[in-house]
């Protein structure tokens, strides 16, 4: 797939989004990250939006009182993000930042697409001040798959300890289908990687209401947030 082409696709899911014609986003994604930092301050602090996507958390954290930056290598995330917040292209496995040079990090939808993601949590430990906070949000290891014929979803227990790349499609309102990659883990993956450097504070699991998952075109669980603190 060319350069243009996945640049168009990006742009593409990024209207659809903004637009709201995933709806699952806004209870599952939007709600659970929001419900992570409800009770922070974040007046004055600095704040890095790694992995910043359009820049949606950033913006509602700089909202908030921070000084926030987002890094993400997409240069069609990095046009869209850059409407809010300031922003720098840069690799979550090689931040451009100083030793302890934010009080927190967001890494939301960003770490489950990595082959390893060990480089990018110990760059996120790196330049994040101690005791500081780093926000997570992965797909969560329960989710349902996917079947790529029919566009709908099904649990399968069976492949749950299994590490291998997945197919995430989303059902848009308007009738289009989005396909994502990412690599599953179980929980335990995340776990023993993230305790090497930080204390795991919170876990969050929004879930989907029934009546949304009853056709099949949405995940009854999409996503597992962490609330981590460096030690």
């Amino acid at each position: 797939m060319s350069k243009d082409h996945e640049w168009e696709k990006e742009k593409s899911w990024i209207e659809a989004d903004l637009k709201g014609l995933y709806p699952p986003n806004k209870i599952t994604k939007i709600q659970g990250a929001l419900e992570l930092i409800r009770d922070e301050n974040f007046s004055g602090k600095k704040v890095l939006d790694n992995g910043c996507g359009a820049g949606w958390f950033g913006k509602i954290i700089q909202d908030k009182g921070a000084e926030v930056i987002g890094t993400d290598i997409s240069d069609a995330l990095l046009e869209e993000a850059s409407k809010y917040i300031p922003t720098k292209k840069a690799s979550s496995c090689e931040l451009p930042f100083g030793d302890q040079a934010f009080d927190y990090i967001v890494s939301i939808m960003v770490l489950h697409i990595f082959d390893d993601p060990d480089q990018a949590i110990e760059e996120s430990w790196r330049v994040l001040k101690p005791g500081g906070k780093f926000y997570v949000g992965i797909v969560h290891p329960m989710a349902d798959k996917w079947n790529e014929e029919t566009g709908l979803c099904y649990l399968d227990p069976a492949s749950y300890d299994k590490i291998e790349e997945r197919t995430w499609i989303f059902n848009l309102t308007d009738g289009r289908k989005f396909t994502k990659h990412y690599l599953h883990r179980p929980l335990s993956f995340y776990e023993s990687k993230f305790s090497r450097l930080f204390m795991i504070n919170r876990k969050l699991e929004p879930k989907l209401p029934e009546k949304m998952r009853e056709n099949g075109k949405y995940a009854s669980t999409e996503y597992l947030f962490f609330e981590l603190i460096k030690k």
